[in-house]
Protein backbone atom coordinates (compact mmCIF):
# COMPACT_ATOMS: atom_id res chain seq x y z
CA UNK A 1 0.00 0.00 0.00
CA UNK A 2 2.45 2.39 0.91
CA UNK A 3 4.39 1.93 -2.20
CA UNK A 4 1.48 2.85 -4.22
CA UNK A 5 1.30 6.04 -2.51
CA UNK A 6 4.86 6.59 -3.09
CA UNK A 7 3.69 6.01 -7.06
CA UNK A 8 0.99 7.79 -6.78
CA UNK A 9 2.65 10.99 -5.10
CA UNK A 10 5.44 11.07 -7.72
CA UNK A 11 2.85 10.65 -10.54
CA UNK A 12 1.08 13.76 -9.19
CA UNK A 13 4.45 16.08 -8.46
CA UNK A 14 5.70 14.90 -12.10
CA UNK A 15 2.42 16.51 -13.85
CA UNK A 16 2.16 19.54 -11.37
CA UNK A 17 5.87 20.14 -12.79
CA UNK A 18 4.64 19.73 -16.37
CA UNK A 19 1.79 22.35 -15.84
CA UNK A 20 3.79 24.72 -14.19
CA UNK A 21 6.33 24.43 -17.29
CA UNK A 22 3.23 24.44 -19.81
CA UNK A 23 1.77 27.48 -18.58
CA UNK A 24 5.49 29.64 -17.91
CA UNK A 25 6.02 28.97 -20.68
CA UNK A 26 2.82 30.19 -22.59
CA UNK A 27 2.52 33.23 -20.20
CA UNK A 28 6.21 34.23 -21.00
CA UNK A 29 5.21 33.82 -24.62
CA UNK A 30 2.08 36.15 -23.87
CA UNK A 31 3.74 39.14 -22.57
CA UNK A 32 6.60 38.26 -25.81
CA UNK A 33 4.29 39.64 -27.90
CA UNK A 34 3.05 42.56 -26.50
CA UNK A 35 6.19 44.12 -25.27
CA UNK A 36 9.47 42.77 -24.25
CA UNK A 37 9.86 40.95 -20.94
CA UNK A 38 12.06 43.48 -19.37
CA UNK A 39 10.19 46.30 -20.72
CA UNK A 40 6.25 45.43 -19.80
CA UNK A 41 5.17 47.04 -16.96
CA UNK A 42 3.64 45.20 -14.04
CA UNK A 43 -0.01 45.84 -14.96
CA UNK A 44 0.70 43.94 -18.19
CA UNK A 45 2.00 40.62 -15.70
CA UNK A 46 -0.62 41.02 -13.82
CA UNK A 47 -3.65 41.32 -16.47
CA UNK A 48 -2.13 38.21 -18.42
CA UNK A 49 -2.00 36.45 -14.56
CA UNK A 50 -5.40 36.94 -13.96
CA UNK A 51 -6.59 35.84 -17.43
CA UNK A 52 -4.40 32.88 -17.58
CA UNK A 53 -5.99 31.68 -14.13
CA UNK A 54 -9.52 32.62 -15.25
CA UNK A 55 -8.57 30.78 -18.22
CA UNK A 56 -6.85 27.79 -15.99
CA UNK A 57 -8.65 27.67 -13.13
CA UNK A 58 -5.36 27.92 -10.95
CA UNK A 59 -3.76 30.34 -8.76
CA UNK A 60 -1.22 32.28 -10.68
CA UNK A 61 1.59 33.29 -7.91
CA UNK A 62 3.84 35.87 -10.09
CA UNK A 63 7.47 36.20 -8.28
CA UNK A 64 10.72 38.10 -8.39
CA UNK A 65 13.87 36.61 -8.63
CA UNK A 66 16.33 37.57 -5.96
CA UNK A 67 20.09 37.95 -7.56
CA UNK A 68 23.42 38.00 -6.78
CA UNK A 69 26.42 39.40 -8.34
CA UNK A 70 28.83 36.72 -9.47
CA UNK A 71 32.38 37.39 -8.32
CA UNK A 72 34.64 38.10 -11.44
CA UNK A 73 32.32 38.22 -13.87
CA UNK A 74 30.73 41.62 -14.14
CA UNK A 75 26.95 42.58 -15.11
CA UNK A 76 26.56 38.56 -14.68
CA UNK A 77 24.20 37.26 -11.73
CA UNK A 78 22.94 34.08 -9.80
CA UNK A 79 18.90 33.58 -8.87
CA UNK A 80 19.92 33.41 -4.59
CA UNK A 81 16.00 32.80 -3.86
CA UNK A 82 12.69 33.98 -4.84
CA UNK A 83 9.85 36.19 -3.71
CA UNK A 84 6.32 36.34 -4.33
CA UNK A 85 4.56 39.75 -5.62
CA UNK A 86 1.47 39.39 -6.70
CA UNK A 87 -0.97 35.99 -6.91
CA UNK A 88 -3.97 36.20 -8.57
CA UNK A 89 -7.34 33.50 -7.85
CA UNK A 90 -9.37 32.81 -11.06
CA UNK A 91 -12.37 35.13 -10.75
CA UNK A 92 -14.54 32.91 -13.54
CA UNK A 93 -14.46 29.62 -11.36
CA UNK A 94 -15.69 30.49 -8.06
CA UNK A 95 -17.91 28.20 -6.11
CA UNK A 96 -20.83 29.50 -3.64
CA UNK A 97 -21.11 27.59 -0.34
Amino acid sequence: MCGSNLEISAMLKEAAEDVTDRYCFEFGEAIQRVQPLEHAPFEIWLGLAQALADASGYRIVLQAAVVEPIEGKPETFRTAGWKDVASVEPALFLETT
